[in-house]
């Protein structure tokens, strides 16, 4: 009986080409041998080399010399890598400028330009290494996420730093320390265990995780260790080789059902990959929610202000276009049901906008999102008699849709001083500047369907929007979305409320409160008993401090209380608990 076998290299291309990015990066001393910078034994070497020329009082011998002396030289077998370099370069600054000198000139390779091609592709996120050079950093920066990356190489900072599952971009675990920071280990000794936390991480990271070894011999005791420990049932581990591979990575490749993979150099493996994963993606390519969220983000994540910026206007003119075509399109006397049909359609076709919002509110892309928030001015100026009537009832009511869906994004990443530059958005009205939340909203086609319907509805706008939702119309889990648009309601009222005015109105009407069943909104919650998360949006949000933001929900109540009484069928007081001692 025959069986089809591929290369090893198509599996690996195919699930990293989903960027889910369940595969980690190992890399050993070669990925950095190739760009010409000696290995952490060459190092080593160089140091004894140094110690047994002095002892010995020797100009000329061998390398095999140096070797065989240190083996059978007790004391400084048990030494720490520290120690030795100690006996020639005391003090902290001599040490750094002999660690230095090593490195000086070196610029990345092709493997450390091709692993930040993958950061930059979406491909993974965590790399974990035995080197002390810092050419993946230099890489990195080439490829422009300089700051967007953070690297681990102290216990403490592996004790102390965020979980892995936190990173967004590229964490860099440097497990065998950093030469500008710290200790790090390059003896023996050091070498048959990692440090605790360091460990930790390593062990789990490699657990949960697929992984992609390159450069690395396998000649480390304590991480090899780590490796031959691993929960492999999860993902597979895939091991580049050049030469012999040592019977104990040999074992660890059998009895984890592993894959050997033989190519000279590591950059050749990377960029086989790359091409592969390209044609993966190619193949597989439809504007499904992931693919979009995915293609954003390797687009963020690259961190090109004019790259973005043109694509923020690629999108929005799309867009725009399609909502002017459909305005036209309905006519000027439609039937609420051809409008809400028209509605619904703009909607869908507004993933897209939907989506890169999220991303760069997750990304904390914050110059990139004044740019993207002017399609609401651009939507909303499409309805150039300002009335409710027909079509431009349909324009008003998709501003408020997407208004209240886009904020709602940032109130769910606590993202409030982009909250702020939403609200704070002003267009011309007649003869004078209207902020956003003073903009028309109303739709005289969805009063005319509210009046057809079997039980009329308090509130619509709200009632229709979030019937959307229920349906899935937008690339969001709906009950996330739900509750975050009710709660962005109230926050506008909240918005408008501060300071207390004389009149009712022009404070934001909160339709969310037929809609609490007398649960007090999460984010009302956290103001009350969470002081970093009221500290961040009364000062971003509000201008003031928390104790000023908590002490002021006396009159916005007062407000709600006013308001109420105008209101039909409005329910129970959201903000007693928060007014609650």
């Amino acid at each position: 009986m025959s069986s089809y076998i591929i290369k090893p290299i198509i599996p690996l291309a195919v699930n990293l080409a989903d960027g889910r990015r369940r595969f980690i990066l190992f890399c050993g001393a070669g990925i950095s041998k190739d760009a010409g910078v000696p290995s952490g034994q060459d190092i080593l070497i160089d140091t004894l080399t140094k110690i047994y020329q002095q002892e010995q009082k020797k100009e000329k011998f061998s390398k095999e010399e140096v070797v065989k002396w240190y083996q059978k030289n007790k004391s400084l077998k048990d030494m720490s890598y520290s120690e030795m370099l100690d006996l020639v370069y005391p003090g902290m600054e001599q040490k750094r400028l002999y660690l230095n000198s090593f490195f000086e000139g070196k610029q990345p390779g092709e493997t450390h330009e091709t692993i930040a091609k993958m950061i930059g592709a979406g491909l993974i996120r965590l790399i974990i290494t035995t080197n002390f050079d810092n050419l993946i950093e230099k890489a990195l920066d080439m490829e422009g996420f300089s700051d967007r990356y953070s690297v681990i190489a102290t216990n403490d900072q592996a004790k102390n730093s965020d979980t892995w599952d936190k990173v967004e971009i590229c964490r860099i675990y440097k497990i065998h320390g950093d030469k500008d920071q710290g200790p790090i280990r390059n003896s023996p000794v050091e070498l048959e265990k990692l440090d605790e936390y360091i460990e930790r991480d390593f062990q789990e990271l490699i657990n949960r995780h697929g992984v992609l070894v390159l450069g690395y011999s396998g000649e480390d005791e304590g991480v090899i260790r780590c490796f031959e420990r691993r929960e492999h049932y999860r993902y597979p581990i895939y091991w580049q080789y050049r030469g012999d591979v040592n019977k104990r990575v040999k074992n660890l490749i059998l009895n984890q059902d592993g894959v050997l993979m033989r190519y000279d150099r590591a950059s050749e493996l990377l960029n086989e990959l790359l091409d592969r994963v390209e044609v993966v993606r190619r193949g597989s390519e439809t504007d499904t929610t992931e693919t979009i969220k995915r293609s954003y983000e390797q687009l963020l994540i690259r961190n090109n202000p004019l790259e973005i910026k043109v694509r923020i206007e690629e999108e929005r003119s799309r867009y725009l276009d399609d909502v002017r075509s459909t305005y036209d399109s309905v006519g000027q006397n439609p039937n609420w049901q051809t409008l809400w049909d028209a509605h619904v359609k703009l909607i869908e076709k507004a993933s897209r906008i939907i989506i890169f919002a999220e991303q760069l509110l997750r990304l904390e892309m914050s110059r990139d999102w004044e740019e993207l928030i002017k399609t609401f001015e651009e939507i909303h100026s499409i309805n150039k008699d300002q009335d409710r009537y027909g079509r431009n009832g349909l324009i008003n009511y998709l501003f408020f849709s997407l208004f209240f869906v886009i904020g709602s994004r940032a109130l769910r990443y606590e993202r409030f001083a982009e909250i702020k530059k939403l609200l704070s958005m002003r267009k011309l009205y007649r003869d004078r500047l209207e902020y956003l939340l003073d903009w028309n909203i109303q739709a005289s086609y969805l009063e005319e369907r509210n009046q057809s319907e079997p039980q009329r509805y308090y509130v619509p706008k709200m009632h229709y929007l979030l019937g959307l939702v229920e349906a899935n119309k937008f690339p969001i889990d709906k009950d996330e979305l739900r509750n975050s648009i009710l709660e962005f309601d109230l926050l506008c009222f909240i918005y408008t409320a501060k300071p207390p005015k004389d009149k009712i109105y022009p404070y934001w009407c909160p339709r969310c409160v037929y809609y609490f069943k007398h649960e007090t909104p999460h984010f009302l919650q956290k103001i009350k008993i969470d002081d970093e998360y009221c500290e961040k949006i009364a000062r971003h949000l509000f201008n003031e401090t928390k104790d000023v933001l908590r002490t002021s929900f006396v009159k916005v109540d007062e407000v709600y209380v006013s308001l109420s009484k105008s209101m039909e069928g409005w329910p129970e007081d959201p903000f007693k608990t928060i007014l609650r001692k």
